[in-house]
C-alpha cells in the first residue's frame, strides 16, 4: 500500500450538477462531507457484501457498487476520507481517499431519477453501513432459503422469493437452526477487480497442471526453501503496489532451464535451473522478472485486444497494436526487474551478477546471441545483457511517482522513470507510465510529434524528450521510452532525486505534480 510521507490537504468535495439532479438541494451532502472527515474512516470489519450492495431506506431498494478492492485495502487497515460526491443522471458517485491518496468509488443508484430523499438520506445511510461512522450497527440480518437451506447477506442481490425466506438476526441464529452459508454471499475464492479474473484464474491453474504432466514437482526442500525466501523478499519490497494475487512459487523437476509466470501469482522454476542460479542475485532477477510479468502484462485486457473490438479499427493499426504491446513485454519485465535491485528491495545485493542468469540461460538455448528472440522483438539475449552494464544502462528507483492531474484534480496518469540507455544515436529515457481509471476513452494511443515532454534532475539538468509511440489501457502501465536531445544527456543526468518530469501529449492533464511514497 502507498502512504503519502507528507501531509495531504484535505480537498474540497465537488458536486456536479446534471440535468436529473436539477433543482435539488445537495447542502446535505456538504454536511456529510464535513461529518465524515472529522477522521480519516476505517471499513467496517462486519461489512461483507462485495461488489453488488442492495441499501434499504425505508422500505426502499437501491442498489449500490462496491469495488472489490475496498475489501482488501479495508482488511489492510486503511482509512478513508470523503473527498468528492457527484451526481450523474440516476446515481451519485462517492469518492473517497487514503491518507496515502489512493482513491476508490461507491455508486449509488436512485430508481429511475434522483430524488431529494435519496440525496438526503441514502448516501449517508451508505456511508454508514460501509464505514465506521454514524454509531454502531445492529448485527446484519440473515436470510434462509427454506428449500435449500442455504442462508443469505439480507443486503445481496440474490433474496429468495418472499414465500421461501425465514430471517435471522445474524449468522449463528441462522446455523443454530441447521442453515449453510451461501457460497456466492460468503465467497470463499475472491474475485479480484479485473475484467474475467476468474477467467485467468482458471486458465493459469490448467496450465500449471498440464507442465505438471511434463515436469513434476520437485522434492528438493532445500531449492523449494530458496525460492520460497527470495520469492517473499521479492514481493514484500515490490516498488509498486500490488494486484492482490496469491502468489505462489512452486519447483518444478527438470533438467531444462524453465522459468515462468503462468498468471495471477503462479511462478515456476524448474530445480534444473535453480541448480545453475549460483547467486541470489540471479534468482532474484529472474523471480522479479516473472513478478513484473503477472503484475504488468495480465489483467485487465491488453490493448490489443481493446483495438480488436473497435470496428473502425484500420488492420494496420491492430498489426502495429500488437507488434507494440508483444514488442515491449520482455524488456519491460527486466527493466522493472532492475529498478526492484536499484530499490530498497535490492539493498545489500550486487546486480552485477544478476545478468549471468540471464547468460547461462542463453548459453542452454544453443543458439547464437543475434538469433534469440522473445515476444517477437527485436533484442536479443545479449542486447538484455548489456542493461546490466553501468555504461550502458543508469538503472533508477521508482520514487518519486510523477502524478498528472486533471482540471478537477483527479489523477489521469502516474509515470515513473526507469532509467536511461546509452544508445548509438541519443539515449533513450524507459518510463512506467500507469493510466489510471479517470479516462474517456477505453485506450490511450499517441503518436510523437517533436518535443512532447523534459524531465529536470537534481542538479537543474534538462532532458528535453521526444516520445515513441505509447498505446495503454486504463487500469494498466506500460512501458513508454523517449530519446533525448544530446548525446551527453546519459552523462550530465544526475543520480540523484528528479526534480521534475512532465509529457505533453497526454490528454486531459493541467499539471504534473511529484508524490514520493513508500511501498507496499
Amino acid at each position: 500500500m502507498f502512504r503519502s510521507r507528507a501531509l495531504l490537504a484535505l480537498v474540497a468535495v465537488l458536486v456536479l450538477v446534471s440535468p436529473a439532479a436539477a433543482g435539488l438541494d445537495k447542502s446535505s451532502l456538504g454536511t456529510l462531507r464535513d461529518e465524515f472527515n472529522l477522521e480519516f474512516r476505517p471499513v467496517r470489519a462486519e461489512f461483507l457484501a462485495y461488489p453488488s450492495y442492495s441499501l434499504v431506506v425505508d422500505d426502499q431498494v437501491y442498489a449500490c457498487s462496491i469495488p472489490i478492492v475496498l475489501r482488501r485495502l479495508g482488511a489492510a487497515g486503511e482509512t478513508f476520507r470523503l473527498r468528492k460526491v457527484a451526481t450523474k443522471d440516476d446515481r451519485v458517485h462517492v469518492e473517497l481517499e487514503t491518507p496515502g491518496r489512493r482513491r476508490v468509488r461507491l455508486v449509488a443508484y436512485d430508481r429511475g431519477q434522483l430524488t431529494q430523499e435519496f440525496l438526503d438520506r441514502a448516501v449517508s445511510r451508505l456511508l454508514h453501513e460501509v464505514f465506521a461512522f454514524g454509531g454502531d450497527l445492529p448485527p446484519q440480518q440473515m436470510v434462509g432459503q427454506t428449500e435449500s437451506r442455504l442462508y443469505h447477506l439480507a443486503r445481496c442481490n440474490h433474496l429468495p422469493v418472499a414465500d421461501m425466506r425465514e430471517v435471522f438476526a445474524d449468522r449463528t441464529a441462522a446455523e443454530a437452526q441447521g442453515y449453510r452459508p451461501c457460497p456466492v454471499c460468503f465467497a470463499a475464492v475472491t474475485a479480484l477487480p479485473f475484467e474475467n479474473y476468474l477467467g485467468y484464474r482458471v486458465a493459469a491453474l490448467q496450465s500449471l497442471k498440464e507442465l505438471e504432466l511434463l515436469f513434476p514437482v520437485a522434492t528438493d526442500a532445500a531449492l523449494s526453501g530458496r525460492m520460497q525466501r527470495l520469492g517473499r523478499h521479492v514481493l514484500d519490497t515490490w516498488p509498486l503496489e500490488l494486484s492482490g494475487f496469491e502468489y505462489e512459487f512452486l519447483v518444478l523437476h527438470s533438467d531444462w532451464l524453465v522459468a515462468g509466470a503462468l498468471g495471477t501469482g503462479l511462478v515456476v522454476m524448474s530445480d534444473g535451473l535453480l541448480n545453475v542460479l549460483e547467486t541470489d542475485e540471479e534468482v532474484l532477477l529472474v523471480l522479479a522478472h516473472e513478478i513484473a510479468h503477472t503484475e504488468l502484462h495480465l489483467p485487465p485486457r491488453s490493448p490489443v485486444a481493446v483495438l480488436a473490438d473497435d470496428p473502425g479499427t484500420e488492420p494496420v493499426s491492430f498489426y502495429w497494436a500488437r507488434r507494440a504491446w508483444e514488442a515491449r513485454t520482455q524488456q519491460a519485465a527486466d527493466l522493472l526487474a532492475l529498478s526492484w535491485f536499484a530499490g530498497s528491495g535490492g539493498e545489500g545485493y550486487d546486480v552485477r551478477r544478476a545478468g549471468a542468469a540471464l547468460a547461462k540461460v542463453q548459453q542452454a538455448i544453443g543458439a547464437t546471441e543475434s538469433l534469440v528472440r522473445e515476444g517477437n522483438q527485436d533484442r536479443g539475449l545479449h542486447e538484455r545483457i548489456r542493461m546490466f552494464d553501468p555504461e550502458h544502462y543508469r538503472r533508477r528507483a521508482l520514487d518519486p511517482v510523477f502524478v498528472g492531474y486533471d482540471g478537477e484534480d483527479d489523477p489521469r496518469y502516474e509515470l515513473r522513470m526507469l532509467g536511461i540507455e546509452r544508445t548509438r544515436e541519443f539515449p533513450t529515457v524507459y518510463f512506467l507510465l500507469t493510466v489510471t481509471d479517470y479516462q474517456d476513452k477505453p485506450f490511450l494511443r499517441v503518436r510523437s510529434q517533436g518535443e512532447s515532454g523534459n524531465l529536470v534532475d537534481a542538479d537543474g539538468n534538462t532532458l528535453r524528450l521526444t516520445l515513441g509511440p505509447i498505446l495503454g489501457v486504463p487500469g494498466t502501465s506500460t512501458l513508454v521510452w523517449a530519446t533525448t536531445s544530446s548525446q551527453s544527456d546519459f552523462d550530465d543526468l544526475d543520480d540523484g532525486p528528479l526534480r521534475e518530469l512532465e509529457l505533453w501529449r497526454l490528454d486531459g492533464v493541467k499539471r504534473w505534480q511529484a508524490e514520493t511514497r513508500e511501498g507496499p
